[in-house]
């Protein structure tokens, strides 16, 4: 089913790029066909994927429409998206909370989804919703133009270490034995990757508009046994081949 969508997407994207000097009028029922796939596939996803897709493409279409930016979400992996799971807000709102920028949040207010972080600047922000479900954006990734992924993954492991202190009693309570982690990074066209304080730096950009790593799944039925790093290890190998290297070299410091 998915090979067949995606041929019939590409078909009708083929279709979209020949009429595209022929007006706008051609290109209308192609556009509403393309969007049809699009609905059809998010209907027959599970429903944490198609809330995932649904949050994306409004993120893309506004804080980060332009810039390079990661867009992350943590899920408990039994947790229906569209139920409201009672959660303890007040662990979260007692706190200040690392954001993905490697900050702490600047302030906080409670909204109709849970609560709601954002930092000192207006580029990064982080919603934690009633089930339990954590939303983090940075739409500013780089620094004078390069993009640390040495950091990267060290401020998402402070995110995660946060996440995991103040929920992981709650999540137990509702037979919670899994988080999942969805990590999208958005116009990340022809970065280059440069540690920082390093003479380390590739030649190689990314050569993606955008890079959806391998979900990140964390085990937490056994406390003394979750090891986050290991569990980054897939989608951060994912992340340092997209910028050129052959392995990670973040341990290698």
């Amino acid at each position: 089913m998915r090979n067949q969508v995606q041929k019939m997407i590409l078909q009708l994207e083929e279709k979209i790029e020949n009429k595209s000097n022929q007006g706008t009028e051609e290109l209308i029922p192609l556009i509403k066909d393309l969007l049809n796939i699009y609905k059809l596939t998010l209907s027959q996803a599970p429903p944490q994927i198609s809330w995932i897709e649904s949050r994306l493409y409004d993120i893309k279409k506004t804080i980060a429409q332009k810039t390079p930016s990661a867009i992350v979400h943590i899920v408990p992996s039994k947790s229906s998206i569209g139920n409201l799971i009672k959660i303890d807000l007040q662990k979260f709102n007692n706190n200040s909370i690392s954001m993905l920028n490697g900050q702490y949040s600047y302030s906080r207010r409670i909204n109709y989804h849970g609560i709601l972080y954002t930092g000192a600047q207006s580029n990064c922000y982080t919603q934690v919703y009633r089930n339990g479900t954590m939303e983090l954006v940075h739409s500013d990734l780089l620094y004078k133009n390069i993009f640390d992924p040495v950091e990267f993954e060290e401020d998402l492991s402070k995110v995660v270490e946060q996440y995991l202190s103040t929920m992981l009693n709650t999540l137990k309570k509702q037979n919670e034995d899994t988080i999942e982690i969805y990590i999208t990074l958005s116009n990340v066209k022809d970065i280059v990757f440069h540690i920082k304080n390093t003479r380390i730096i590739n030649r190689h950009s990314i050569d993606q508009e955008e890079i959806k790593l391998p979900v990140i799944q964390i085990k937490i039925d056994n406390e003394d046994c979750i090891n986050i790093k290991e569990s980054f290890q897939p989608a951060i190998e994912v992340l340092w081949n997209a910028g050129g290297f052959i392995k990670p070299l973040s341990h290698s410091f």
